[in-house]
């Protein structure tokens, strides 16, 4: 975790309702500003092996740019943390707009490999030799070229979701002019 003085010198605190910072444990319960003009309330434990963030809004589940904006805040960029989807046996739902992050302070948080997800920028070449890799084990070989086209594909989708016309993209990877 980042530094708890680091932490509470964030320009979107509006309020500190709680801070325990001792030998057994930290604790920070604070109001947030956020971008969507309301508040969150944001609680930060530190105990038990385990650190933990709650995030919550009165009327609106965050998000998931929101929650990496909170992960931001709390961990250091090369820190994993993960959000948990309990067994039916332990699911306990005290908010319905709250979600939590978690990491451990005692073991290593098991991450599967990224290219299940996608190609990471300025990973490409890197993450095509996995893919090829795991379209192979999967029984479905595929060759580099068909790699580089999942790529661009891959590369079109996010630039059009960023609300790039096709047009735009197109010359943006030289196909028009």
């Amino acid at each position: 975790m980042k530094d708890i003085n680091e932490i509470l010198k964030d320009k979107r605190i509006d309020q500190v309702l709680r801070k325990v910072n001792d030998d057994k444990a930290i604790q920070l319960k604070l109001m947030l500003n956020t971008q969507y003009n309301k508040q969150a309330c944001v609680k930060f434990t530190k105990a038990l092996g385990w650190e933990h963030l709650s995030v919550s809004f009165d009327d609106m589940l965050p998000d998931w740019n929101y929650m990496q904006e909170m992960k931001e805040m709390f961990w250091k960029d090369d820190e994993e943390c993960f959000q948990l989807h309990p067994k039916k046996e332990n699911y306990i739902n005290n908010h319905n707009y709250c979600l939590h992050i978690w990491r451990s302070l005692e073991q290593p948080i098991p991450v599967p490999p990224t290219i299940l997800v996608g190609f990471r920028p300025g990973k490409e070449q890197e993450d095509k030799k996995e893919f090829i890799r795991m379209q192979t084990e999967l029984g479905n070989p595929i060759t580099e070229e068909q790699a580089d086209a999942f790529i661009l594909m891959n590369q079109v989708n996010k630039q059009f979701q960023e609300g790039k016309s096709i047009e735009e993209i197109f010359r943006g990877f030289g196909f028009i002019k």
